[in-house]
Formats: C-alpha cells, sequence, structure tokens
C-alpha cells in the first residue's frame, strides 16, 4: 500500500538552502514540490538543477507581496516551507498557511519580534489541525534538539551548545538585502543563558570549545535563540546555552562594528562592507560543527555530542527536510521550534543516514 503524495511549496528555493531542500525532498517519491522564487530565469536554472525530478517539481514565480498569488499556490498544497532571505517573509507565510488550513516550516532567524507573532497564531493552529515550525535547520534548530536526544538516556544539570560555521564567502553572490538582514540578526543578539534556573547576560560569558578534528579552541560568544529560552522554561536542565563561533578577528572587531554604526545612516552601504569583509577576511573551507557539553547529573561525567558536516548549507537543508517528514507524518498542532518539536532520536538517526556526521561520546 503506497503512501498518499503530498505537495510543498518551497519559497525561496533558489537560493543556496532551498535549492537543497527542494532536491532532498524530491528523493522522497512520496513528495511534489512546488519551487517558487521572484525570477523565471532562476527558477529555470533550478529545474535544469533538478531535472530527474519528472513531472513531481512544478516551477512558479511568486511575490509575497501578491497576497493574491500567494494564497493561490498555499492553497494547492499541504506544508509550506518558508527559505526566503528575510525573517519578516516568515509572517506572511505562516499566516498565509494558517488562512489556509496549511501546516508550514520556516527557516529564519530566531527573532523575538517573528516569534511574538507567531504565537499569537498558535489557538488558530489548535483550532484547525495544524502546525507552525519556525527556527528550522541548524542554528537555530539543532541546538534543543541534540540536548534533548542526550536528555533521552541521561539526566544532566548543564548543557552547553558551540557552533562553528565556515564558508568560501568569496564564491557567493550575497544580495544587499542578505547582508543587511544578516546585520539585522548581529544587532539583535541577545547574549544570555540560563545558569543554576536563572538568566544572566553578557559577553564575559564566552566560552572556550575544541570542536572535533580542530587544533585550537575557539572564543564562543553567547547566543540566545527561542529554542533555548523554551527548553530553559520547561525546567529540564538548570544551566543551559547556545555559543557561537565568530568569523575572523578583523571582521568581529572592526568590519562588523563599523557596518553597524553605518546600518542606520547609510543600510546599503553597511551591507556592502561587510559583504567584502566575508569575502576579504573570513573566507575558509566550508564546515558547519555544532558540539553538545553536558555534564551528568550527580557524576560529574561528561557527555559530548557532535553533529558536523562539511556543508552548511546541506547541514540546513537536511533537518529541515527530516522536519516536514515529522509533520506531515505526525502532526502536534501548535506553535513550534524545530529543536523542541522533533523526536531526536529517530531526527538524529535520520540526518546519519543523509551523510551527516553525529557522534555520542562519555
Amino acid at each position: 500500500m503506497t503512501s498518499q503524495i503530498k505537495k510543498i511549496a518551497v519559497f525561496g528555493a533558489t537560493g543556496q538552502t532551498g535549492r537543497l531542500i527542494c532536491r532532498q525532498l524530491l528523493e522522497n517519491q512520496n513528495y511534489e514540490v512546488i519551487a517558487c522564487a521572484r525570477t523565471t530565469q532562476k527558477l529555470e536554472k533550478l529545474k535544469a538543477y533538478l531535472d530527474e525530478s519528472g513531472d513531481r517539481l512544478t516551477i512558479r514565480t511568486a511575490d509575497l507581496n501578491r497576497s493574491d498569488d500567494l494564497d493561490k499556490i498555499i492553497k494547492e498544497v499541504d506544508l509550506v516551507v518558508g527559505s526566503t532571505s528575510q525573517w519578516q517573509d516568515s509572517l506572511t507565510l505562516a499566516s498565509s498557511a494558517v488562512k489556509a488550513s496549511t501546516h508550514y516550516c520556516g527557516t529564519y532567524l530566531s527573532n523575538p519580534e517573528k516569534w511574538k507573532q507567531l504565537r499569537e497564531l498558535n489557538s488558530t493552529c489548535l483550532s484547525q489541525g495544524t502546525m507552525i515550525v519556525d527556527d528550522c535547520g541548524t542554528h537555530p534548530g539543532l541546538p534543543a534538539a541534540m540536548i534533548r536526544r542526550v536528555m533521552l538516556h541521561t539526566p544532566i544539570h548543564s548543557a552547553w551548545v558551540g557552533g562553528k560555521f565556515d564558508l568560501e564567502w568569496d564564491r557567493l553572490e550575497l544580495s544587499i538585502e542578505t547582508a543587511t538582514d544578516f546585520m539585522a540578526e548581529i544587532q539583535s543578539t541577545d547574549p544570555s543563558l540560563f545558569v543554576k534556573g536563572q538568566w544572566k547576560r553578557g559577553y564575559s560569558y564566552a566560552r572556550q570549545f575544541k570542536f572535533q578534528d580542530s587544533q585550537k579552541s575557539n572564543n564562543c560568544i553567547p547566543m540566545l535563540m527561542e529554542e533555548i529560552r523554551e527548553l530553559a522554561q520547561s525546567g529540564a536542565v538548570p544551566s543551559t546555552g547556545f555559543f557561537i563561533a565568530g568569523f575572523s578577528p578583523f571582521v568581529d572587531y572592526v568590519i562588523i562594528p563599523v557596518s553597524m554604526l553605518l546600518t542606520k545612516m547609510n543600510p546599503r552601504a553597511s551591507g556592502k562592507l561587510l559583504i567584502w569583509g566575508l569575502q576579504r577576511f573570513a573566507s575558509r573551507p566550508k564546515c558547519a560543527k555544532l558540539q553538545l557539553e553536558a555534564e551528568v547529573e550527580g557524576s560529574g561525567k561528561t557527555v559530548r555530542m557532535m553533529v558536523s558536516h562539511d556543508d552548511p548549507y546541506f547541514i540546513t537543508a537536511a533537518p529541515v527536510v527530516e522536519t516536514i517528514r515529522q509533520v506531515l507524518s505526525a502532526p502536534k498542532p501548535g506553535v513550534w521550534t524545530q529543536g523542541m518539536f522533533v523526536e531526536p532520536e529517530i531526527f538524529f538517526d535520520k540526518l546519519k543516514q543523509k551523510g551527516i556526521d553525529v557522534d555520542i561520546q562519555m
């Protein structure tokens, strides 16, 4: 007996992450994909890139500012994926999905204003049996899921997750809009962590992480995400936090501060400076590494969990696709973060099957 075919619309399908989401979705014979983007030429290139998908792939030009076009597409599908460059698009797509009684998954930044507005849709989701899952991908997306995975078998009293992400910035075509959105993320970063049941805030709480296969330790600053806030508020672990490594000393301490000053006066100039700085001073061979360091309750022992891949975009897309599979196979109506929604053991087993390195060590 074959499973029912599910149709999924991916907005931002021609982006670095969006195209990989489409490709991985089409690896499942039970999915049909409508790939949506603003530019027909880029969609045609995407179709050529995914030429083995046959008639299970449809391309559609779409402008998120045109609600009629948006509503027409969303009414055709079982789930909507948001993978455009600006987090504000999540609110547009999620609202349209709820209006059509359709599930939604977003790959956007963990922005407090975004979550405030998404939470307002929770009662509607509950009444109509649909889901909103945002903060999907790697960071946000994996840290809380990693902690929950370890906690399935080991009680812990502290859990710290560090992340290191390198890209060949000089080979990427970055738009000014992407750069300004990225700068907005940096400006809104909340350096908070949860320590012995209380919130602490400040860059002075930075931690050193020696990532697997690294020759030296990396200084990582605290970065609060919604999934960490939810995990802390659940009472599951007394101390927890996420930390992110920088780009390079010159970018971290010169380019980014100057770009932040420029943002209010000339956002485009700020974006151009950031792109130049990343491409000139931060380009490295691609890699993505997350490392959990957890202390076992009552024993003083440490559990480490490492999740890594050599392509930061792939390790972002794969968790989104597995989250979609879990949403469609076992929905839990309401508004969720990926990190707190997924069933962690199955989730990481599926990621391993996709070629992502997952390792847990005492």
